[in-house]
């Protein structure tokens, strides 16, 4: 089956709008944002040979997302989760929150004692750890070694 190259030729507004005149579809079928963007058009065109603009992607990391790092490393991820339950919060939701709460009481002097201590009052609470295994290197701050 050969593709359809059309995207290359213009922009989707100018597609829709060809579609619309020709009847192709009907005009209470047209799309949300079509009236939007006839009423308040880009700048600039959007097409295809239009070429991307060079700009840096800055990381969006943030501190919860060490904890859950190494709480994926520490334990895996084999959790189900019941969609139908959305206000019930996943293990890992419950492990960064206990971690954060003890993070700031400040009664620990590193995160490793938080982490044990995070495990501790959990397992307190009826849950049970399973440890990948016992040598995994933590995640530090900075540290992109898990998406390379």
């Amino acid at each position: 089956m050969a593709g359809n190259r059309l995207h290359r030729t213009g922009s989707i507004f100018e597609r829709m709008s060809g579609l619309l005149r020709a009847g192709a579809i009907k005009e209470r079928d047209k799309p949300i944002w079509y009236d939007v963007y006839k009423t308040f058009p880009p700048k600039y065109e959007p097409t295809f040979s239009r070429p991307p603009v060079d700009k840096e992607i800055k990381p969006i990391f943030y501190p919860e997302d060490i904890i859950r790092g190494n709480f994926f490393k520490m334990y895996g991820s084999s959790t189900i989760f019941n969609m139908l339950k959305p206000d019930q919060k996943s293990i890992v939701q419950r492990f960064v929150e206990k971690y954060q709460e003890l993070e700031k009481s400040g009664k620990f002097s590193n995160e490793d004692e938080i982490f044990k201590m995070t495990e501790a009052a959990l397992e307190r609470e009826g849950m049970s750890f399973v440890r990948r295994t016992p040598t995994q290197p933590r995640i530090e701050a900075g540290s992109r070694e898990d998406t390379e």
